[in-house]
């Protein structure tokens, strides 16, 4: 019987989509046993993050690699630091915004795969890798986010 083989993802590698203050990294991890996942690093700036939603067709985790955030999960509102884990199930509310000083970093791990990383990628109008997201109006922004099953609801983080 052959050894198993794993898979290696270089440090830069993957698809990088910009949404002003917010930076995500997506990994491919498609070729290896996680490949029904898909895995971002996010990176904010203090003040930045996500406004409290919902999403019906997927689930994710948030581990915080760096920084300090403000984590809305349900009716609650925690702090969040390095090393906390945040599973939020499909139709959880929640949002995270930074309030640290510095860039905050969080491992996002969602499935099904590409999802997300779709959702993002329309929301950036395309402009990944390099590229900077054109401006989008709130209502343009919404209506995209609802063709992914994605809410935003009117809460404060």
């Amino acid at each position: 019987m052959d050894d198993p083989v794993g898979h290696l993802v270089r440090a830069g590698a993957g698809r990088t989509v910009h949404l002003g203050n917010i930076i995500l990294s997506f990994k491919d991890v498609a070729a290896a046993p996680l490949g029904a996942c898909s895995i971002c690093v996010s990176e904010s700036q203090p003040g930045s993050g996500a406004a409290p939603h919902r999403h019906w067709s997927y689930g994710e985790w948030h581990i915080i690699l760096e920084g300090k955030y403000k984590c809305r999960l349900g009716n609650e509102i925690h702090d969040v630091v390095a090393g906390d884990m945040v599973y939020a199930p499909p139709g959880s509310v929640h949002g995270f915004r930074n309030v640290g000083e510095g860039t905050g970093r969080q491992l996002l791990i969602s499935w099904p795969p590409n999802h997300f990383e779709a959702f993002m990628t329309e929301i950036a109008g395309g402009a990944t890798d390099t590229g900077r997201p054109g401006s989008r109006s709130a209502t343009d922004f919404r209506r995209i986010a609802a063709s992914y099953g994605v809410e935003f609801v009117d809460t404060d983080i």
